[in-house]
């Protein structure tokens, strides 16, 4: 067996500061051909897990990762895993 340790960083204030200047540019990607756009997609539904938050309301900020701040302050959330990389998935 090979274990591999996946660590995943979102800036959230980043992503915050994205999501209004897209809604103020009208909320097109202009990043990726339009053919592009849906070719990586995974629905939802496949990826989801169930969720324990008791009633916060905010469950966008908490969804599975692991709260942290960076040297400048700003808001991260981390994201860890560890797989097997010589299991077939």
């Amino acid at each position: 067996m090979d274990y591999s340790l996946l660590v995943g960083v979102h800036n959230m204030d980043t992503a915050s500061r994205e999501r209004l200047s897209e809604g103020l540019l009208g909320g097109t990607d202009t990043r990726r051909p339009v053919g592009q756009r849906a070719l990586y997609s995974t629905a939802v539904e496949a990826i989801q897990g169930e969720s324990r938050l008791g009633g916060t309301g905010d469950t966008d900020e908490l969804m599975g990762g692991i709260p942290a701040r960076n040297s400048k302050g700003e808001r991260l959330m981390l994201y860890i895993g560890i797989i097997d990389i010589l299991q077939s998935y």
